[in-house]
């Protein structure tokens, strides 16, 4: 918190948001449009996280829902986890 607070203070805070474990995480994959949802993550040693998308909705399914339309499915993964609400 200490961080948060020398950061707000310069000006310089943006967005921050902690993740739950990767156990709960789920990937998704969209191939010759067929969609697949496995449990777990894909992120690991050499993996590249190219960014990050936050939504509010209401459940796992309309994250899932949504993941699979994020252009990056088709050639790579998508992760969907909870963040950690402070």
């Amino acid at each position: 918190m200490e961080l948060d607070a020398a950061l707000k203070a310069a000006g310089n805070f943006v967005h921050e948001s902690g993740f739950h474990p990767p156990g709960r995480a789920r990937t998704v994959t969209v191939r010759n449009g067929h969609a697949q949802v496995q449990a777990g993550t894909v992120i690991g040693a050499g993996t590249t996280v190219a960014g990050y998308i936050e939504v509010d909705v209401a459940d796992e399914d309309a994250a899932l829902s949504w993941a699979k339309r994020v252009p990056t499915a088709r050639y790579g993964q998508v992760e969907v986890r909870r963040i950690v609400e402070y």
